[in-house]
């Protein structure tokens, strides 16, 4: 028992090291070459692209790997990114999660995770919805009005109000 769970362990840890050094590699110091050795054929050239095109926008971009969890043919990793967007020279950080699933050696699904609007928030983006919109679909329309409504009397409202004012005044001094 002991051998086979040592075995395990050696096979995590391997996983793990291999991951830290491959996104370390390919994001660091741009070796997307590393992504044909490790990712299925029809995933190579989307995650050549989406490296290509974050090391583009910000070309001192750095991660950092602050946790891998190896469970079977799945690798989750927490990583965090930092770099400098090129145009706006503004700094972003970001932490996520990719969730890789294995087929022997090779990655066949990725997943990744993390929040957008943080990086848009960082860079002094505003997010404004279309008219009418929320994050949760249309707005309802206004309900139809079945009545007409009286219009309203501004100075009759306001002696109304100074005579509510005077009353209220004269109950807390009669005490």
């Amino acid at each position: 028992m002991t051998v086979t769970l040592t075995m395990l362990l050696a096979c995590a840890g391997m996983k793990q090291a291999a991951v830290e050094d491959a996104m370390v590699a390919v994001w660091n110091r741009g070796e997307v070459e590393r992504i044909e050795a490790a990712y299925a054929p029809e995933l190579q050239n989307g995650a050549k692209e989406f490296v290509a095109e974050y090391r583009a926008v910000y070309p001192d971009l750095s991660v950092t790997i602050d946790d891998v969890i190896v469970k079977g043919d799945r690798i989750v990793t927490l990583w965090t990114v930092e770099g400098t967007h090129k145009d706006l020279g503004l700094p972003v950080t970001v932490s996520g999660v990719s969730v890789r699933t294995l087929d022997g050696r090779t990655i066949v699904e990725e997943q990744r995770f993390y929040d957008m609007k943080n990086v848009y928030d960082q860079l002094g983006f505003r997010l404004v919805p279309p008219d009418g919109a929320t994050p949760f679909g249309p707005l309802p329309p206004e309900p139809e009005a079945t009545e007409e409504v009286a219009p309203v009397d501004a100075e009759a409202e306001v002696e109304e109000a100074g005579a509510e004012e005077a009353s209220a005044g004269e109950a807390v001094n009669a005490d």
